[in-house]
């Protein structure tokens, strides 16, 4: 019954907000984790500013992004920044999720997203996708595509946004 309200209350969302662009403040939804926990986005913004990348496993693209986020993540300690990694797989593939998941031992919080209604709601259809969204929740950052180097204008942003809270 809960996973059809929270269904419900991601598509009444996108009547309402149709599009959320870079300098837009974000919307309030709730991610479901891989273990079947739910978890409200402003739990997570309260503490820092918030990466969500959305992926798939067939998806190489999005594969080299999460190493290359792995990498950036240990740049900053945890209550400077968290990344939430969502995946697109359908429900039939979460078994090979996890094991991908648990292989590369991935500092994440990894939710799902098999129907891509939160992606939608970003108003993107393409991933990888990344949005930043800060403590104040503003869209700092929308980004489509990953090419190796791409995390390093990643990491300029969060930099620069970190830099201007001080």
């Amino acid at each position: 019954m809960k996973l059809k309200i929270y269904t419900i209350s991601i598509v009444i969302l996108v009547n309402f907000y149709a599009s959320v662009n870079a300098g837009e403040k974000s919307f309030q939804f709730s991610l479901k984790t891989l273990k079947n926990e739910i978890i409200l986005i402003d739990s997570l913004i309260n503490k820092a500013p918030v990466l969500i990348t959305f992926w798939a496993l067939w998806c190489n693209p999005c594969k080299e992004e999460l190493q290359a986020l792995n990498r950036l993540k240990d740049e900053y300690p945890f209550n400077q920044i968290s990344i939430v990694a969502v995946n697109q797989d359908r429900p039939r593939s979460l078994a090979r999720v996890r094991s991908y998941i648990s292989i590369h031992r991935f500092p994440f919080i990894f939710c799902i997203d098999p129907n891509q209604e939160l992606l939608h709601l970003f108003n993107s259809w393409a991933i990888p996708f990344t949005v930043l969204i800060s403590k104040e929740r503003e869209i700092i950052l929308r980004h489509t595509g990953y090419l190796s180097g791409d995390e390093k204008f990643l990491q300029k942003e969060i930099e620069l946004h970190l830099q201007n809270k001080k």
